[in-house]
């Protein structure tokens, strides 16, 4: 079993090993057409070198996905895509040619694999209807052995776990900040450089734009402080750092999204997107903490148990059972 992807990511390396595949990540910086084009030319040449019975691919990236659908006929795989949230069901209608290129590459990809592993039952009932077949694996809860308490010199620490991506509402957080004022830091994660320089200058004493963060140094973030924000307008996206909260034990500020409150539904706080209502959700979470713990503790075991029937059945759909 050979497991491809243009990446380094936490659900990879897991799932990965979990399974025994043979992991290759491969990575290139540079303008998305060279990348594109190099990135297939490298993994044709590693899939023809290894010739598996089971090929695992990451979709994102969508090209991956369909070079190892135009590849699968020649070769005779059996073809799982892992692929992650990125359906972007909102663009489904769009008239510009790049989302319409998309999407026939999702369609097509769907259709194409054996199986794609989805995070939730409403990704595998849109693929499904697309004619592909759907398996639901959420993540993992991840092993974050690297992470070591430190002092913070605030009171209160809440840790919003931002990409500076156009789902985040980093503005209505940063607002949020300003209301609760100099006893609680809001520590913002990522490339601050990805968003609006004026914000990000504009923003209150209390936030700390923390840049990106080593493995080890983002864990012993997530661990010292007393809540983690996990944010998205997404509605069918179950966020990476959610899992890494229940991991740690640490109660969640969660957004307003059915799929997210359904899942994470214990040690949680639910906001909507609005300065007020994030400030009201990060002062509850602070105030509740112990008793939201050892909800979040509580749901961590259930996630574990889950997790690991899911598991069994996937195992069973691959034939390694």
């Amino acid at each position: 079993m050979l497991w491809l992807t243009w990446g380094r990511h936490r659900r990879s390396r897991e799932l990965s090993a979990s399974l025994g595949a043979e992991l290759r990540e491969i990575e290139l910086r540079a303008p998305w057409i060279v990348r594109a084009l190099v990135l297939s030319v490298a993994s044709v040449a590693r899939i023809l070198r290894a010739r598996p019975r089971t090929l695992v691919v990451q979709n994102p990236s969508i090209i991956l996905a369909t070079v190892a659908c135009v590849l699968r006929p020649l070769l005779r795989y059996r073809l799982i895509v892992d692929r992650h949230s990125n359906f972007f069901e909102e663009t489904l209608a769009a008239p510009s040619l790049k989302f319409r290129v998309f999407h026939a590459l999702s369609r097509y990809t769907v259709r194409g694999a054996d199986v794609t592993i989805v995070s939730n039952k409403v990704l595998k009932e849109l693929l499904e209807s697309w004619g592909g077949r759907g398996f639901v694996l959420p993540d993992r809860l991840p092993d974050l052995s690297q992470a070591k308490p430190r002092r913070l010199e605030e009171a209160h620490a809440v840790v919003f776990v931002c990409s500076h991506s156009f789902d985040e509402p980093l503005a209505e957080v940063l607002q949020a900040a300003a209301l609760l004022g100099p006893e609680c830091r809001v520590y913002v994660t990522g490339d601050s450089g990805l968003s609006d320089r004026q914000l990000v200058r504009d923003a209150p004493s209390n936030v700390t734009f923390t840049g990106f963060l080593s493995e080890e140094a983002y864990q012993s973030l997530l661990v010292s402080t007393d809540a983690v924000l996990a944010l998205t307008t997404q509605p069918n996206t179950l966020l990476c750092c959610a899992y890494e909260a229940v991991a740690l034990g640490k109660p969640l500020v969660l957004s307003n999204q059915e799929v997210l409150t359904s899942y994470f539904h214990q040690g949680v706080v639910i906001a909507e997107h609005t300065p007020r209502a994030l400030a009201a959700a990060i002062t509850q979470a602070l105030a509740e903490g112990p008793a939201l713990r050892v909800e979040v503790a509580a749901l961590a075991r259930e996630l574990k148990d889950d997790w690991e029937v899911r598991f069994r059945e996937l195992r069973r759909l691959m034939g390694m059972d």
